[in-house]
């Protein structure tokens, strides 16, 4: 068996996954890396530069009032834009964020988000 980053030439071999993949959604600094058993891909993983919308926080004499979200909303919108990604991940801790981000047109993922430390590197501890 050899592992190996299939190049993009060779993503359409995902199809044998029946699934949707990174590299269909934004092929954009994805490597797809695969496990090959006599050219039979017999695993796969995708590394992907995701843009990541996080920690969006409203003074509490603010909150209920859709203006600041909005505008803290729209503005990160325009930055993620202009990493030209096509979409954001999006994750939910509080009740605010769940309230806005379906309002937002997105879809909700049947998926539990972890961070994981690298080779060597160490995490943040939970506050």
């Amino acid at each position: 068996m050899i592992t190996r980053v299939l190049p993009p030439e060779e993503w359409h071999k995902l199809s044998v996954t029946g699934s949707v993949h990174l590299t269909d959604i934004n092929p954009k600094e994805i490597s797809v890396v695969v496990v090959e058993d006599d050219e039979v891909i017999v695993g796969i993983m995708e590394v992907a530069r995701v843009t990541h919308l996080e920690s969006l926080w409203v003074h509490p004499d603010y909150r209920g009032r859709a203006g600041t979200a909005r505008k803290l909303m729209d503005a990160a919108f325009e930055e993620a834009e202009k990493m030209g990604d096509p979409f954001a991940w999006g994750c939910s801790d509080t009740e605010l964020m769940s309230t806005i981000i379906p309002k937002l047109g997105a879809i909700k993922l049947d998926v539990e988000s972890y961070m994981i430390p690298l080779r060597g590197k160490e995490l943040c501890p939970q506050q």
